[in-house]
């Protein structure tokens, strides 16, 4: 029997091309060189990884490689956000297991700021993480769609109207105030 092939694909993570302006593209910034010994590539880091229910694709901005070692670099414009680094570790996992190049690699990553880095390392890469990881993926492509938890928060940046949206949250409306000695 043919394997199914995956419906559609879960994530799509890490692209130059969505950074709001063209300074702000991975090649004008020379902090993301990790290493002067490294050899970058660039353009060249898409991957995808596939299972029996989806399939997990990225491009990380840059993987820096030398002989048996492999950086994986995110670069980003704005404030440091755990959403940053799970998406480092997303690419940490899947990179080797989706590109032979970097299969035996010893990787490690890092979130380069305007300022500041942050890195990580293989071994935050855990079982755990591999667990939640396939959750969140089975969870996401099941044939069940999710439960939809609308609010506030969400619905502020949705362009589906109040009208096509039965379920749709609108503006907040003024919060019970009152008053206080205590601080």
């Amino acid at each position: 029997m043919k394997p199914r092939q995956p419906r559609f694909s879960v994530f799509r993570l890490g692209c130059c091309s969505r950074r709001p302006s063209p300074a702000a593209s991975c090649a004008t910034r020379p902090t993301l060189l990790v290493d002067k010994n490294l050899r970058t590539v660039e353009a060249q880091n898409r991957s995808e990884l596939r299972s029996k229910t989806a399939t997990l694709s990225g491009k990380p901005d840059i993987i820096a490689l030398r002989e048996d070692e492999a950086v994986i670099v995110d670069a980003k414009t704005g404030h440091e956000s755990r959403s940053h680094t799970v998406q480092v570790m997303i690419y940490l996992y899947a990179v080797p297991k989706a590109s032979e190049r970097y299969r035996n690699a010893k990787l490690r990553g890092q979130v380069t700021y305007r300022d500041h880095t942050t890195r990580i390392p293989a071994d935050a890469v855990d079982d755990q993480f591999v667990q939640n990881l396939g959750a969140l993926i089975r969870r996401l492509s099941a044939d069940e769609p999710a439960r939809r938890v609308p609010s506030q928060q969400e619905c502020r940046f949705c362009d589906i109207s109040a009208a096509d949206c039965p379920v749709r949250v609108g503006e907040a409306s003024e919060p019970d105030a009152g008053e206080t000695a205590d601080f």
